[in-house]
């Protein structure tokens, strides 16, 4: 495995800090098509799955991500097990949405997996609507002026 020293970008596999610090940290909105994006992406179980295990584990190869599914899955005593290429389905997912990302690890053939977003959620309760006689009133009033 590379080191940080000699590579910036690549961390180790079992690194518990940030792979790749992101320039700004603040949380910016997003358009709907872009919350639609994102919801796809995290509502599945495998794949948010997936983003557990980078943020427990750090930056780690496909195969790993793959390894480390099926591992969870056999201690679960689930009879499930899940091939590379389903995993690597689900990672193109998440890649797009940009919640991970990649780069070349050691020797530049295999890509090395990084969590590369966050989501967060937020919902806010709007205030009843008013009785439609009490509207009435109002609507009187502003039709009049």
């Amino acid at each position: 495995m590379p080191d940080e020293k000699s590579e910036p970008g690549i961390a180790r596999a079992h690194a518990t800090k940030p792979f790749l610090k992101p320039s700004v940290e603040e949380w910016r909105g997003v358009d709907e098509t872009r919350a639609a994006e994102l919801a796809h992406a995290y509502d599945n179980a495998i794949r948010r799955m997936i983003l557990e295990l980078l943020d427990r584990h750090g930056p780690m190869r496909k195969f790993m991500v793959t390894r480390l599914i099926n591992q969870e899955f056999e201690k679960r005593r689930e009879d499930v097990h899940y091939q590379d290429v389903t995993i690597h389905h689900h990672l193109e997912i998440l890649e797009k949405a940009g919640l991970i990302g990649s780069v070349l690890g050691e020797g530049k053939r295999a890509k090395i997996i990084y969590r590369a977003g966050d989501i967060q959620i937020r919902w806010r309760r709007r205030p009843r609507p008013r009785k439609p006689s009490e509207m009435s009133e109002e609507k009187d009033e502003f039709f009049k002026g």
